[in-house]
């Protein structure tokens, strides 16, 4: 790895440049991204702090570069995290750069040397000036990009937590550390692991509760289809049930479509769901055996249908043809049994 504490600031600019060259991304000075730059003071011996706290709060995608940068000082995109100290306050152009992503940019390795470089130390400190500003560069993805990299920023944060919590807490368990564990409270990752897992007797996804995605017509027969998955998941082991993403029969190939695509209301959407539940496999069985949660992901809402396993002397049915059915998990298909296979069925649960 380059030592980039021994360049000069032109060879770092050089670097970025290529850097941006080689990924098809823009390498422009951080003041065309900016529609207003200022100098703040929140020294606590200045007399007007406070003034200068409902100044930045007035403004919005804010990112703040020390004037006396350092190795340990981070550039901030949240004024509540910031020191007792004389700050550059950029208000950052919305359709170029999320703040976030700005700040974090700027605390990596390189384009922190590039603030080093400004104001070097020697035998006395030296500050990032006016002057200087016009000599930051930065590299500019598109939001897109910028929106996926905080998004698995956040994700890597909730992970490293995870990990030093179970290292304070001594409790490396063989029994308990399995990577189900490790992201069973970061949604994000166990969103990702459902996304990814095939369809078994414990799983299942579809696109739509309601909506045949290729007519985009709303259709009885998709919601049919939907509450025998959970029926037969009730009367089988339990499962999980995901809707919103749209698996491709021939390919295999996987599109989150978000149940947005359905409703853009998400809480009319998750009622009619209940009340349809209710309404077809049973009020009981919805307020103790069924539980939903609505999850994002990319930007896609994703609705997580957990069924537990019914008790032996309990099965859920459903009307089809004016008469109650049972249907029940085989593999990884929903399957409805026959007439004459229920009582044995029966019997076997118990």
């Amino acid at each position: 790895m380059e030592n980039y504490q021994n360049l000069d600031l032109t060879y770092i600019h050089k670097t970025l440049k290529d850097i941006s060259n080689k990924d098809g991304s823009e390498f422009i000075p951080l003041i065309e991204c900016c529609s207003s730059f200022q100098k703040i003071n929140l020294t606590k011996s200045f007399n007007k702090r406070e003034d200068e706290i409902k100044k930045i709060e007035m403004l919005e995608n804010l990112i703040f570069i020390p004037s006396m940068p350092s190795r340990t000082n981070k550039v901030e995109y949240d004024y509540k995290n910031l020191n007792d100290w004389e700050y550059w306050c950029f208000e950052v152009k919305k359709d170029f750069f999320l703040n976030q992503y700005l700040a974090n940019w700027f605390n990596t390795k390189l384009p922190k040397e590039q603030l080093l470089k400004l104001a070097p130390s020697g035998n006395y400190i030296k500050k990032i000036n006016k002057k200087d500003i016009n000599r930051i560069y930065v590299i500019k993805h598109s939001l897109e990009q910028q929106r996926t990299h905080n998004e698995t920023l956040q994700v890597i944060n909730k992970l490293k937590e995870k990990i030093l919590k179970i290292e304070n807490e001594n409790s490396f368990d063989p029994k308990d550390l399995t990577i189900d564990t490790l992201i069973s409270d970061i949604d994000e990752l166990r969103v990702l692991k459902l996304i990814n897992q095939d369809e078994s007797l414990y799983y299942e996804c579809k696109a739509s509760f309601r909506l045949d995605v290729r007519t985009n017509k709303l259709e009885n027969h998709i919601t049919f289809s939907a509450l025998k998955t959970i029926a037969a998941f009730l009367n089988s082991e339990g499962g999980i049930f995901v809707i919103g993403i749209y698996e491709d029969n021939k390919t295999g190939l996987k599109e989150i479509i978000g149940i947005e695509k359905e409703n853009k209301n998400i809480d009319e959407w998750q009622r009619y769901v209940v009340d349809k539940i209710r309404d077809n496999i049973g009020k009981k069985f919805m307020d103790s055996y069924i539980k939903i949660d609505v999850k994002k992901y990319k930007n896609k809402s994703l609705a997580i249908i957990e069924c537990l396993k019914l008790p032996i002397d309990e099965h859920a049915t459903l009307k089809e043809n004016n008469r109650e059915e049972i249907f029940v998990r085989t593999a990884n298909t929903t399957k409805k049994l026959d007439p004459g296979d229920i009582p044995d069925w029966i019997k076997s649960r118990k």
